[in-house]
């Protein structure tokens, strides 16, 4: 009777498949954490919110790089698991196998006869055996160690902990310092101005040199430097060094620094479909705030926001057409008023920021020319993480990408300002330029110093009460602040959790501290998502 072969056991091949899948989930979550410790510099939350927004308007450019951080890992993690499987798995050396194969095609029956032979005489197969099972346990079991390992040390860099921890805690901060602007009374101190608000994509002071307030060697920003010294703006330094207003929790990233910066709350809304910002799905956007766009619109202005990307992204489209009737500019109207091509695309966000800068020109001149008071807002985008995109009038020079973006964001700005200078609305007009929030990479980071945001206010109506230096200061006091910069009174000189800068009162961080303002607003508020939802 012919002796059947031994086929391997169903079982050992689910084994390997199933270890090997955890394996490369492990490799996978260690590889992602140690490139997000070295390439992010925001909070879970924020860092949630950046990954989870959907990517229609957006250049995938997050999704790519964490793609490519882990791929090239998780490739040769399988080719190493599988040359470390050969052994452990298969029944005979290798090179056995494969004189097998040859003699087995040669002649099958002297093939039948050695094997058999073997088997009966091979008195350390047993052990060998016993070996390799004792191997494929052991390996198990570092398999399932590098997982634990993987996942500890992910949550611990993504600081799920205290995210949890906070959002477990109730605050009050709203209930007890919040004001509505529908409360207070908002009165034009004269004939108030029309407002330009240049919203600087990720813009630190950080980018300065060492001698003017930032931590780099030489000064990356030389004409943001000089016309904010030139004309107004508030620091977090002394002694003239160039400085600016910090990111709390929730304020972090474009949408939320945008909300944050003109309602005087931070972005915490619960997150909706697929992850994504609750507020996209919503009749309206943050219905239950009144924000500097509606305090406006009351007071008869006409509105337009401008963004050189797809401005349904993260929401931005609902938010400013709904609260203020704002006209969006973006990347489609662009593509259909022929500015750019049909199909044209940077392959960053949408279109360049010297493109930017050229429609904000043509749009502004149209808003001063109907006679009526405007607000006139837009985002730039080459200075977006991570490090940057370079255009076409970058300069060519021996330095970094993220240097070479920011120098060519620098002059791009003092280009418009000089424009604007020149215009006939010119003193009729403030002029507000600001980063949106703190650089999501760790191109400018600083483990001992708190990011700051720049500022810049030219052409104010308000003088400062108090000395601008030494000022502890956030996203969200620009809601009063500029407010008051176009010559408008705010009872109590509070909106929001902001306060006006310009008054003699002190800040939410100055009174209570900074660290106090940055946990109670990552803390539970059903105030908050009853009365501002």
């Amino acid at each position: 009777m012919k002796k059947q072969r031994k086929q391997p056991k169903p079982g050992k091949i689910v084994f390997a498949v199933l270890f090997g899948i955890l394996f490369l989930l492990g490799v996978t979550i260690l590889s992602l954490s140690v490139w997000y410790s070295k390439n992010f510099g925001v909070s879970f939350k924020e860092f949630i919110y950046t990954v989870l927004s959907p990517l229609k308007g957006t250049g995938e450019g997050t999704v790519v790089q964490i793609v490519n951080a882990a791929l090239p890992y998780v490739i040769a993690a399988a080719a190493l698991y599988i040359l470390i499987c050969i052994p452990l798995f298969l029944r005979e050396p290798i090179r056995r196998i494969v004189r097998d194969i040859k003699l087995k095609r040669k002649n099958r029956t002297q093939y039948q006869i050695e094997r058999e032979d073997r088997i009966k005489n091979d008195t350390r197969r047993p052990a060998r055996f016993a070996l390799q099972k004792m191997f494929r346990r052991v390996g198990a079991g570092a398999i399932l160690l590098l997982l634990v390992f993987s996942l500890t040390f992910a949550v611990i860099v993504l600081g799920i902990p205290d995210y949890l921890l906070l959002l477990r805690q109730k605050t009050t901060i709203y209930e007890d310092h919040y004001v509505s602007p529908k409360d207070v009374k908002i009165e034009a101190n004269g004939k108030p101005k029309n407002i330009i608000w240049l919203y600087m994509e990720s813009m630190e002071t950080a980018a300065a040199s060492v001698e003017d307030g930032g931590i780099k060697k030489n000064n990356l920003i030389p004409n943001l430097t000089a016309l904010a010294r030139e004309n107004l703006f508030f620091s977090d330094q002394t002694d003239g060094k160039l400085g600016g207003f910090y990111s709390p929790v929730g304020t972090g990233w474009t949408v939320a620094a945008l909300l944050a910066s003109t309602s005087g709350v931070p972005f915490s809304f619960e997150l909706g479909e697929n992850g994504h910002n609750r507020m996209i799905y919503r009749e309206k956007f943050a219905s239950g705030l009144t924000t500097f766009g509606d305090v406006l619109a009351e007071k008869g202005y006409r509105q337009e926001f401008l963004c050189g990307s797809d401005a349904r992204f993260a929401g931005r489209d609902h938010y400013f057409s709904q609260h203020g009737n704002f006209k969006i500019y973006d990347l489609y109207t662009a593509r259909k008023t022929a500015t750019i091509g049909s199909d044209y695309f940077d392959g960053w966000w949408g279109f360049e920021d010297y493109i930017l800068y050229d429609i904000a020109k043509s749009e502004i001149l149209e808003l001063a020319a109907s006679g009526e008071p405007f607000n006139f807002t837009f985002l730039t985008v080459d200075t977006h993480h991570s490090y940057g995109h370079l255009c076409p009038n970058c300069a060519e020079q021996p330095r970094s990408r993220l240097e070479r973006v920011l120098s060519c964001a620098d002059r791009l700005a003092a280009d418009f300002v000089q424009w604007f200078t020149e215009q006939d609305f010119y003193e009729d007009t403030l002029l507000v330029i600001t980063g949106d929030h703190p650089r999501m990479d760790t191109g400018l980071a600083d483990p001992d110093r708190q990011a700051s945001i720049y500022n810049c206010l030219i052409n104010s109506a308000a003088t400062p009460a108090q000395s601008t230096e030494g000022r502890v200061f956030t996203t969200m006091d620009l809601f009063p602040t500029v407010l008051a910069a176009m010559g408008f009174t705010i009872e109590g000189d509070r909106l929001g959790l902001g306060v006006n800068l310009f008054s003699e009162l002190p800040t939410l961080s100055e009174e209570y501290g900074y660290e106090w303002l940055d946990t109670e607003i990552q803390k539970f508020s059903s105030y908050y998502l009853l009365h501002f939802s």
